[in-house]
């Protein structure tokens, strides 16, 4: 069985390397450049997303509340250029 990744960033060149080298691993990749365009889709539900936090439209944590309403089973793995103090605030906010 194969994989299924989605990589859902709106930096190209990040999007391009883990593409280039989760597919010679084995992985069913397909990069999408916003959380809109990943949620927007007619796609089959990955089985693993890699989710930037911050981008432009729907963020990364409006894709996951977005993703809970559809019951979405796909682990999910936030990226992000933040540093540690700023995702601790967002996460008690």
């Amino acid at each position: 069985m194969t994989v299924k990744l989605a990589v859902i960033d709106n930096n190209a060149s990040l999007c391009s390397f883990i593409a280039e080298i989760s597919t010679e691993l084995g992985f069913e990749t397909r990069v999408f450049a916003s959380g809109d365009a990943f949620l927007g889709g007619d796609i089959k539900e990955p089985d693993i997303i890699l989710l930037d936090i911050l981008m432009p439209g729907r963020g990364g944590l409006e894709v996951i509340h977005e993703l809970a309403d559809r019951k979405c089973q796909a682990r999910i793995y936030l990226l992000s250029s933040l540093d540690g103090a700023v995702l601790n605030a967002m996460r008690n906010a």
